[in-house]
């Protein structure tokens, strides 16, 4: 999908393997944080380029589903706990995040990676230097609650990071299966819903976007949660 629409991939050296950042490299991104949440190795969803410009993207689908299943509040935790900036994530994380299951790698998710990655070995290689950050989030289903929430969180991080000096803008998009009763979606709708767009809305082939080993939705336990936030 990100190379359809004109960008390059930045991905790991291991065939197959997903692109992290160490705890190193947090640690040198994200000064700010405490130690706590400063450990493990986090995965990246999704890092590409195109000039100088990275696009650094985080998908909510399960935890999401799962977050929905509990109520507006556990949705506003997850959100917040994840995209939110350092004080107002760690606040969420420490007030409903755990509660919730997430780790402390978890926590502050969007700001480590949109920090962190710029100064990643890998985004150097293909870009050299990174004079803007896209922090791209996607999230399952078309629930207007779900979708104001994340703008809201979303926004006030690009902020912050925009105060502390990065060239930083925001894109959020919504996702769901076009037909699942079959097995695995065939196709999968992506839609943007605020700030920049960094991919096309349109209609994309499920295997494009989640991979050839998903196995489908029909025996998932959270089926009928799930189908709510597409309504």
């Amino acid at each position: 999908m990100a190379r359809r629409c004109g960008y390059g991939l930045v991905l790991s050296l291991q065939l197959g393997e997903p692109l992290t950042l160490s705890k190193k490299e947090i640690e040198r991104g994200c000064r700010d944080l405490p130690e706590n949440l400063v450990q493990g190795r986090h995965v990246v969803d999704l890092a590409a380029y195109r000039g100088t410009t990275l696009v650094v993207g985080l998908a909510l689908s399960r935890l999401l589903v799962r977050a929905y299943a509990r109520g507006e509040d556990a949705v506003k935790g997850l959100i917040g706990s994840m995209v939110s900036p350092p004080r107002e994530c760690i606040e969420f994380f420490e007030r409903s995040g755990k509660l919730m299951g997430l780790t402390s790698m978890q926590a502050c998710l969007l700001y480590k990676l949109g920090r962190s990655l710029p100064l990643h070995g890998r985004v150097r290689r293909f870009m050299g230097s990174v004079d803007r950050v896209v922090l791209t989030l996607v999230v399952l289903g078309r629930n207007e609650r779900v979708v104001s929430v994340a703008r809201e969180c979303l926004d006030k991080l690009v902020q912050s990071l925009s105060q502390n000096g990065q060239n930083t803008a925001a894109s959020l998009y919504t996702l769901r299966p076009v037909d699942w009763e079959e097995g695995p979606p065939r196709l999968v709708k992506l839609v943007r819903m605020h700030g920049e767009e960094v991919f096309e809305s349109g209609d994309y082939p499920w295997t494009e976007i989640m991979g050839t080993h998903f196995l489908g939705c029909v025996r998932c336990p959270y089926l009928s949660t799930c189908m709510s936030l597409w309504r």
